[in-house]
């Protein structure tokens, strides 16, 4: 709930190249991608031993809005033989809008705080990859990172006309109203088999997100009301993959097929938000819940590039999904 996006965790010196499938590709990459993709390929670990520090600091020209500061580094290059690492990690702020941003003589009248500004957020990141080349076109990696990210209270005042002094106050304090931390881990095999590669990998995501409670369903949703109170959603990803991608030429087309798999368990233990009583919903407990919920998903899809000319590329592909709650779905694409 609430999550704020920042890409410095990957730092612009790691990038090796950025790909962009603009439109759907769900039927590779699963309904996520039903607005496209964008994939993120970092540099591998190179024979020399390599590294930056990268600093960084935004002033607004308005003093009322909040400034940024960044300071980053990467390091990569071999330990011994056939094998190498990677490690990268970043601090950064940006300050909240102060809460005089918006004030006007109408609506700080009455003890009343003014609409918020832009909300700030505190980051720390670190991460590193360990490579092993097993032997030629063989490769393993252990990757893992930790983040955190927390935001700076701006004041805002939800559903309610007028704001209440303790929005005021949590603003004025520069308070985290909600923290996010993110573990990850991933194995992954990648193989070269003459013109045929592959690439099978499990990952691990872990995410808790520890927030002061809001106001739920009924008119104060989105108000805190006691900032000693705070509760915990945690979610769990477990997940394996595997692709494997093999050249064709039929009648002279070249080809380029892609067949894939995913199995994915994800476990949610959302408690706090699981409080209202659900009444006349299907298949939904109206009592008590404990808020724990989990799902697993199991896919196979097969895509095809047809390179008809050098200006038009022909992808057709075909997804099969079971889902543990909303049963099978084939999708089709071209």
């Amino acid at each position: 709930r609430n999550t704020r996006g920042d890409t410095n965790w990957v730092p612009a010196e790691m990038v090796e190249r950025i790909e962009v499938l603009r439109g759907p590709a769900a039927a590779r990459y699963g309904s996520g991608a039903a607005g496209g993709v964008i994939n993120i390929i970092t540099k591998a670990p190179g024979e020399h031993l390599t590294g930056s520090v990268t600093a960084y600091a935004l002033a607004p020209e308005h003093g009322e809005e909040g400034a940024s500061r960044r300071l980053g580094f990467n390091l990569a290059g071999p330990l011994a033989n056939k094998l190498s690492f990677r490690v990268f990690g970043n601090v950064n702020k940006t300050e909240a809008d102060d809460l005089a941003l918006n004030a006007t003589p109408e609506n700080t009248a009455g003890g009343a705080i003014p609409p918020a500004g832009r909300e700030g957020v505190r980051n720390r990141d670190i991460g590193g990859l360990l490579r092993w080349d097993v032997a030629t076109g063989q490769v393993l990696e252990f990757e893992s990172a930790f983040s955190r990210q927390g935001n700076i209270f701006a004041g805002d005042r939800a559903v309610n006309g007028a704001g209440s002094p303790l929005l005021g106050e949590l603003a004025g304090d520069g308070a985290e109203t909600n923290v996010m931390l993110r573990r990850t881990a991933s194995l992954t095999h990648r193989g070269t088999w003459g013109a045929t590669s592959s690439r099978l990998w499990l990952t691990y995501e872990g995410t808790d997100n520890t927030r002061m409670n809001e106001g739920l369903a009924g008119g104060p949703e989105g108000s805190i009301s006691d900032p000693t109170k705070k509760s915990t959603s945690e979610l769990e990803t477990y997940s394996a993959n595997g692709e494997i991608h093999t050249p064709l030429n039929f009648g002279g087309v070249a080809q380029m097929l892609t067949a894939g798999f995913e199995a994915r368990k994800e476990k949610l233990n959302d408690p706090y938000s699981m409080t209202q009583a659900a009444t006349a919903i299907p298949g939904m407990q109206s009592g008590n819940r404990d808020g724990r919920s989990s799902a697993e998903t199991y896919a196979v899809y097969v895509e095809d590039n047809i390179g008809v000319n050098t200006a038009f590329t022909l992808t057709p592909g075909l997804r099969f999904d079971k889902h543990s709650q909303f049963g099978t779905n084939w999708s089709p694409s071209l």
